[in-house]
């Protein structure tokens, strides 16, 4: 799964994860959970406590300057319940004021080539399915701008986004003046009354009151005739099937199946036309519109609730199952005295790290992402490293943290001349590297 962009919403009315470093004062005024004991998306009091974890790190996209700041990292409780009515997955120890989002969140994933080509496809067929030749665009949680530069480049119209943690400079300068980007959390009133689409990836998994968010986003669309909600999070169903322990993270206070994020939608009055699973089934992509108030029908790719459900009681051996398979396989590599690292220093690499408990056992982790070299991992204090690092004193073992971009690195390591076994976190696919 993606680790996120911050979330975004109103500031007197929704849970935020996220704040930017000058919003840091307002965050004592909001509220820390949706109604205590309820779903956050269809209010049902049916719900199953499945996991409970304690003092995880409440940051995984966080970069610190010292390994002693990124040990002392504030720490949470995970405690995931499943709603047996709309098979929505919260954190119902979730606090939203603990959260204290500023320069030092860091989370591009641009710097991949695969990710990439991702997203100029996606933003491609977006712009022909939803004809958006000529209209503005308006996104929740742009980050820098990346995505949505791909979008009005396509267009040939406006981009207007909301992001508080959104940082001066960071837009490219080609796009100055057609792009504006409102340091504030979003409101349906901020909507162009010219906007084709609201676009909204990798921030739904960071709202806890998702009913709300979700109202807010169908008040937006009524703003502009024709426009369509097109919104993106990470896919948890894999998760539950595989016991993916490196996904799941405090700051993801909601976890979606395809089934209840178009319940969600649904049951905030719009309309599910269309869901994807894209980026090698790692994402869900919903396509919705307000209707006519009438009820919609399920769309096939949807499970029902106690699908969901069945999964998450099952969830608790699988887990136990793969985090024992990698502390041994760790434990074992360093019984050997090999050298490990791990490559993805992102929300994954620290949900890995910080699941298994280890120190010693993994030497430092590689990340592409220039704005994350030479700092420290939350939770576990790792440095972090470019591949450069790698010709230095090559491993013994790569762990890559997201399978979708294994390939990839195997050919930066046999480019680099550098002999390892390259094995991905979930274990599905390995590879051993070597000088092409």
């Amino acid at each position: 799964m993606h680790a996120s962009r911050p979330n975004l919403a109103h500031s007197d009315r929704y849970s935020l994860p996220e704040m930017a470093a000058e919003s840091r004062d307002a965050a004592s005024s909001l509220p820390s959970r949706p109604t205590a004991g309820r779903c956050p998306s269809c209010g049902s009091p049916l719900l199953l406590r499945f996991l409970d974890l304690r003092d995880l790190p409440i940051h995984t996209a966080t970069v610190l300057s010292s390994r002693s700041e990124a040990v002392a990292i504030p720490r949470a409780n995970l405690r995931l319940d499943v709603c047996k009515a709309c098979g929505l997955i919260s954190n119902s120890a979730f606090d939203a004021p603990r959260h204290d989002y500023s320069a030092s969140y860091e989370e591009i994933q641009f710097f991949s080539p695969r990710f990439r080509a991702y997203a100029a496809e996606l933003a491609a067929q977006l712009v022909e399915r939803h004809a958006l030749a000529g209209r503005d665009v308006f996104e929740i949680g742009s980050g820098r701008g990346d995505f949505l530069t791909e979008l009005v480049s396509r267009t040939g119209g406006r981009g207007v986004a909301v992001d508080p943690s959104y940082r001066d400079g960071d837009l490219a300068s080609e796009f100055v003046g057609r792009i504006s980007v409102d340091k504030a959390f979003f409101a349906a009133e901020q909507v162009p009354p010219n906007a084709g689409a609201i676009v909204c990836r990798h921030t739904l998994e960071h709202v806890h009151d998702v009913a709300t968010f979700v109202r807010e986003v169908r008040a937006g669309l009524d703003r502009s005739s024709g426009a369509v909600a097109l919104f993106e999070v990470p896919d948890t169903r894999p998760v539950l099937e595989e016991g993916a322990f490196w996904d799941l993270y405090y700051e993801h206070c909601s976890y979606f199946t395809p089934g209840s994020l178009a319940r969600a939608f649904r049951a905030a009055g719009l309309v599910p036309s269309r869901l994807e699973r894209t980026f090698d089934d790692q994402y869900i992509f919903i396509t919705a519109a307000t209707g006519d108030g009438g009820p919609s029908e399920p769309l096939p790719e949807e499970e029902t609730a106690a699908e969901v459900v069945a999964l998450a009681e099952r969830f608790s051996a699988a887990f136990d199952e793969a985090r024992r398979h990698w502390q041994d396989r760790l434990g074992a590599a360093r019984g050997r005295a090999a050298r490990t690292v791990i490559w993805g220093a992102g929300s994954k690499g620290v949900g890995f790290l910080s699941m298994l408990g280890v120190a010693d056992e993994v030497d430092y982790a590689i990340d592409v992402n220039p704005g994350k070299q030479g700092m420290f991992m939350p939770g576990t204090g790792h440095e972090i490293a470019s591949p450069d690092r790698l010709a230095d004193r090559p491993p013994d073992l790569v762990v890559v943290m997201n399978p979708v971009y294994v390939d990839e690195i195997a050919r930066d390591l046999a480019r680099r001349g550098i002999e390892t076994e390259l094995v991905t976190v979930a274990g599905d696919s390995t590879a051993v590297a070597g000088r092409s």
